[in-house]
């Protein structure tokens, strides 16, 4: 009876978090096609004003904390069969007596993966000029980058509505 009030709960904790998932990709997907609708009717200055605390307050350690928990709670939509996946092999690994190590390490593993091309932006000067370049361009190219970003964004919020993940 506790195996089974355990596999229940097992259940509903990952119902939850799929819900949860899908709620996300809805709404950010919302904001992506919000920003993309900015950017093509030329009113994407109204995006430069300043809520809460400003990210300069967020030097140092404790900002650089603070920016990866912010980062560290979304995980994009092609990244979720994988973190599934690793959830699983996670909780099998527990259940045929594997150690609370190996589930650390293989999604600490999982969100490294995840973050190098941010840092290699970050750390290598040639990746940083490179993404400098990018940006300029989005400057330069406001429709383009607003069509992308609301492809984007009905991507998401597709995924959010249509996906279907089973176990």
């Amino acid at each position: 009876m506790l195996i089974g009030a355990l596999g229940m709960a097992a259940v509903v904790i990952g119902i939850a978090f799929i819900g949860f998932q899908k709620a996300a990709w809805i709404v950010l997907g919302a904001i992506y096609v919000a920003i993309g609708l900015l950017y093509i009717l030329r009113r994407a200055g109204s995006l430069k004003i300043s809520l809460g605390p400003a990210l300069g307050g967020l030097s140092g350690s404790r900002g650089s904390i603070a920016l990866g928990l912010l980062f560290g709670l979304n995980i994009p939509a092609c990244a979720a069969p994988l973190m599934f996946a690793l959830l699983g092999m996670a909780a099998a690994g527990g259940v045929s007596g594997g150690t609370l190590s190996a589930g650390f390490i293989s999604l600490s593993l999982f969100g490294f993966a995840l973050s190098l091309p941010i840092v290699a932006a970050v750390l290598v000067p040639s990746a940083r000029r490179a993404l400098d370049w990018l940006s300029s361009l989005s400057r330069r190219l406001p429709l383009w980058t607003g069509l992308l970003l609301v492809a984007l964004g009905l991507w998401s919020i597709g995924f959010g509505l249509f996906a279907e993940i089973k176990a």
